[in-house]
């Protein structure tokens, strides 16, 4: 069975042992004592799995697998040890957000069997904008819609943010996604503190902590800046002696240069410049001026041939 498919299957069973026939049921001491008793049996089952053991080594692990987390999560799920899952669940969808949809789904159920409303509302929400299908999106919002009506509207808050640019967005909360693209203004928020990133490729993500009061609406601006990325000219010129100069005319990022680059030949190795359109300027005494708009391409090098041409004797001009 793949984890994608035992996360369904595990979140089939969080939704029977969590809700009940009764409702939702309330998380107590008790119960996370029995999430430890459920751990400590199943440290010394048949599989011969050292919980407490395997939990501290992987603090020492240099890079997050989210694959081992999301397993681990759901094997401690599957043995009703819901407590010692979490970790384990945020853990991996931090690492690959996107990956494991539901295990947003099963996390917001074990949050809200503990009555922590935030949180589950957070991963309903961040279950629908990972899990981007129909049939997702309608669970997703029938769950928060569940949630939402056992809560008064002086608890939840709207968040709405404005990021530019909008286009292929993506929004997290606290780390999780929990939007992308047109759906970035229906934030729902219990109060709190959280962290807010954009996050948009080829930028550099953007970042806010907001503290979110009870039933506040709070717009949030996010501007992610464009990264600098750089790509090489490659100019060989007939004559040597000659000024070469790149001019920046709409360069790609704006730490790209404002005044002109300048070297005289021969260049011994391609120039690196920012991407963007120069326009490159030969000249050299007594030879006709060498003009090009070139485009310097990200980890590219255009290579450029300059032929310069004698002017007339200044006599017979």
């Amino acid at each position: 069975m793949t984890i994608t498919s035992c996360n369904r299957y595990v979140s089939m069973m969080l939704v029977a042992v969590l809700l009940g026939l009764g409702g939702i049921t309330h998380a107590t001491a008790q119960d996370d004592a029995d999430d430890e008793s459920a751990e400590s049996r199943d440290a010394s089952d048949s599989s011969g799995e050292d919980e407490t053991t395997d939990d501290s080594e992987e603090d020492d692990e240099p890079e997050v697998d989210a694959d081992k987390q999301i397993q681990r999560a759901t094997d401690r799920a599957g043995r009703k040890a819901t407590t010692r899952a979490i970790r384990h669940y945020e853990k991996g969808l931090r690492a690959a957000p996107e990956k494991f949809p539901t295990a947003y789904y099963n996390l917001a159920q074990v949050w809200e069997a503990k009555e922590e409303w935030g949180k589950a509302l957070l991963h309903y929400q961040a279950y629908r904008a990972a899990a981007r299908t129909k049939p997702s999106e309608k669970e997703a919002n029938e769950a928060i819609d569940r949630l939402l009506s056992r809560l008064s509207d002086g608890l939840i808050g709207n968040l709405t943010l404005d990021v530019e640019p909008e286009d292929n967005a993506k929004l997290y909360v606290d780390g999780f996604l929990i939007a992308r693209d047109g759906d970035l203004k229906k934030g729902k928020l219990f109060e709190g503190e959280y962290t807010v990133r954009a996050d948009i490729k080829d930028y550099h993500p953007a970042e806010k902590t907001i503290a979110f009061e009870k039933g506040a609406s709070k717009t949030v601006e996010l501007r992610p800046n464009i990264k600098t990325f750089y790509g090489k000219a490659d100019v060989q010129v007939n004559k040597e002696d000659a000024t070469v100069k790149f001019k920046p005319k709409d360069l790609d990022s704006p730490k790209g240069p404002d005044e002109p680059i300048t070297h005289t030949s021969p260049l011994e190795e391609p120039v690196e410049l920012v991407t963007g359109k120069y326009l490159l300027e030969v000249t050299k005494d007594d030879f006709h001026r060498w003009v090009r708009y070139i485009n310097i391409k990200r980890d590219k090098t255009t290579n450029v041939q300059v032929e310069l041409s004698e002017q007339l004797p200044e006599e017979i001009r």
